[in-house]
C-alpha cells in the first residue's frame, strides 16, 4: 500500500515533470515565435517606412513633372498655332521642329563662318598695319637719304660755283 502510494506519487511526479517540460518547451516555442513575429513586424515596418519615403519621392517627382508639363504646354499650344497659321508649310509639330533644328544648325554654321571671317579680317588688318608701318619706315629712310643727297648736291653745287668763280 505504501508502495503503491509511493509508485502513484512517483508516477504523478513523473507526469508533473513531463507537464513542466512540455510547458517549458511550449513557452520556448511561443517565445521564439513571438521573437520571430516581432522581427518580421519590425522588418515590415522598416519596409513600409522605406516604401513611404519612396512614395513621397515619387509623388514629388510626379508633381515636378506635372508642373514641367504645364509649363511646356504653352509651347505646344504655340507650335499648334504656328502650324494652323502656316498649314501650307507645316503639317505637324515634328516637321516644324525639324525646320527649327535645320535653321538653328544653319545659324550656328553662319556664326562660325562669321567668326572665322572676322578672325581673317583682323589678321589682314594687322598685316596691313605692319605693311604700312614698314613702307612708312622705308619712305622715311628714303627721305633721309634724299635729304643727305640733296645736301651733298648743294655742297657740290656750292663748290662748283666757288670753283667757277675762282677760275673765271
Amino acid at each position: 500500500m505504501i508502495r503503491e502510494r509511493d509508485l502513484a506519487i512517483q508516477e504523478e511526479l513523473i507526469k508533473y515533470c513531463k507537464f513542466l517540460q512540455e510547458n517549458d518547451a511550449k513557452k520556448a516555442r511561443a517565445e521564439k515565435r513571438y521573437q520571430e513575429e516581432k522581427e518580421a513586424r519590425e522588418k515590415k515596418q522598416s519596409e513600409i517606412g522605406a516604401l513611404d519615403s519612396q512614395l513621397q519621392d515619387l509623388q514629388k517627382n510626379s508633381s515636378k513633372l506635372d508642373k514641367k508639363v504645364q509649363a511646356l504646354k504653352k509651347y505646344e499650344d504655340y507650335l499648334e498655332s504656328v502650324i494652323k497659321a502656316h498649314s501650307d508649310q507645316y503639317q505637324d509639330q515634328q516637321e516644324l521642329l525639324k525646320r527649327h533644328e535645320i535653321l538653328e544648325n544653319s545659324n550656328k554654321n553662319l556664326r562660325d563662318q562669321q567668326m572665322t571671317l572676322e578672325e581673317e579680317l583682323e589678321k589682314l588688318r594687322i598685316d596691313a598695319a605692319q605693311f604700312e608701318k614698314q613702307k612708312n619706315e622705308e619712305i622715311l629712310t628714303l627721305n633721309n637719304e634724299l635729304a643727305t643727297l640733296t645736301k651733298d648736291l648743294d655742297v657740290y653745287f656750292s663748290m662748283k660755283r666757288k670753283f667757277f668763280l675762282y677760275f673765271t
